[in-house]
C-alpha cells in the first residue's frame, strides 16, 4: 500500500472518529485564524509560547462551544437508545459531561493567564450556553440567535490579543468588528440550512423572514461592517487599506448574492453561495493579516 493510501485511510479514520465529530475539530482550523489575527494585531514579534498558549485556549473554547451545540442540536430519539446524539451515539448526559471537560480547562488556564482573558472567555461561554441550551436556546429565536452566534467569535480575537497586551477600547472595537464580519457569513449559512432548520423547528432569522428579507439583512450587515471599520480607522488609526479591503469584501459578497439569486424563480443556489463566501472570507482574512503585519512594522 502506498504512503498516499495509508495517509488517506488514516485521515478517513480520524474524520469518522466519534469524538472528533462531537467536538467538530475539523471546524476549528479556519476559526483559529481569528486568534492569529488577534496575536499579530498587537505585535509582529509574537513568541512561540504565547502563540501556542493562545491557540490552546482557543481550541478549548471552540471544543466547548461546538460540543455543547452538538448536544442540544441532535439530542433525539435514536437507534442508540433514549435521547441520544444520533451522529455519535452519546447519551445527552455523557454529551454534557464531555462538553464540560474543555470548559473546565479553558476557565482554569484563562484565569491563570489574566483576569481580562478570563472575562473574555466567560463572556463567550455564557453566550454559547444561552445560544445552544434550553430553556433560553437563542438559536431558535430569530435575530437574537443571529447576534448571539456572531458575538461568540469575538473572544477568539481577544484571546490572541490579550496573550501579549492588556485590554483596551481599541481591542474591544476590533473584537466587535470580528462579530460584525460573522453576521453576513452566519446569514449565508442560515440560507443554506433553511430547509433543515425548518424541519427541526429551529426558527432562525432566515426561517422567520424568508429569502428576500434575508438578502436585505445581509446587505445591511455589510454596510454596517464597512461603517464600523471607518470608525476604527478614525478613532484608532487602523490602516486605511483595512477600510478598503472591508469594502471590497462587502462588494464581493454582494456580487455573488446577485449572481446566485434568480429573481424570476425567486430562488438562490445557497450551497455554491456558501462555498464562495467561505473562499472570499478566507482571502479577506489573509489580506487583513498582512495589513496588521504592515501596520505593526511602522509602529
Amino acid at each position: 500500500m502506498s504512503i498516499y493510501n495509508i495517509s488517506l485511510n488514516f485521515l478517513k479514520n480520524i474524520k469518522s472518529n466519534k469524538y472528533v465529530n462531537f467536538f467538530r475539530i475539523f471546524d476549528w482550523v479556519h476559526l483559529l485564524g481569528v486568534t492569529f489575527l488577534g496575536l499579530f494585531y498587537v505585535s509582529n514579534s509574537v513568541s512561540l509560547l504565547a502563540a501556542l498558549f493562545a491557540l490552546f485556549i482557543s481550541s478549548l473554547y471552540l471544543a466547548y462551544g461546538y460540543s455543547l451545540n452538538e448536544v442540544f442540536d441532535t439530542a433525539t430519539e435514536g437507534r442508540c437508545g433514549k435521547k441520544t446524539l444520533t451522529s455519535n451515539c452519546f447519551s445527552v448526559n455523557k454529551g454534557v459531561f464531555l462538553s464540560s471537560i474543555p470548559l473546565v480547562f479553558v476557565i482554569i488556564f484563562s484565569l491563570l493567564h489574566s483576569k481580562e482573558m478570563f472575562l473574555a472567555v466567560i463572556f463567550g461561554v455564557v453566550l454559547g450556553w444561552v445560544y445552544s441550551a434550553p430553556p433560553v436556546r437563542l438559536k431558535s429565536k430569530a435575530l437574537a440567535g443571529l447576534f448571539c452566534n456572531s458575538l461568540c467569535f469575538c473572544p477568539l480575537f481577544l484571546i490572541g490579543a490579550l496573550s501579549s497586551r492588556r485590554m483596551s477600547h481599541e481591542l474591544l472595537g476590533m473584537a466587535v468588528y470580528i462579530g460584525l464580519v460573522m453576521l453576513p457569513l452566519q446569514l449565508i449559512h442560515e440560507l443554506d440550512h433553511k430547509s433543515a432548520d425548518s424541519s427541526q423547528g429551529i426558527n432562525t432569522t432566515i426561517c422567520k423572514y424568508g429569502l428576500i428579507k434575508g438578502l436585505y439583512l445581509i446587505l445591511f450587515s455589510l454596510v454596517f461592517l464597512t461603517g464600523w471599520t471607518v470608525l476604527l480607522w478614525y478613532f484608532f488609526a487602523v490602516h486605511i487599506i483595512f477600510v478598503f479591503l472591508t469594502l471590497l469584501f462587502s462588494i464581493a459578497l454582494c456580487r455573488i448574492l446577485f449572481i446566485r439569486y434568480d429573481s424570476k424563480k425567486n430562488s438562490l443556489n445557497t450551497y455554491l453561495l456558501k462555498i464562495r463566501a467561505r473562499y472570499i472570507a478566507l482571502i479577506y482574512g489573509i489580506a487583513i493579516f498582512f495589513i496588521f503585519v504592515i501596520r505593526n512594522s511602522f509602529l
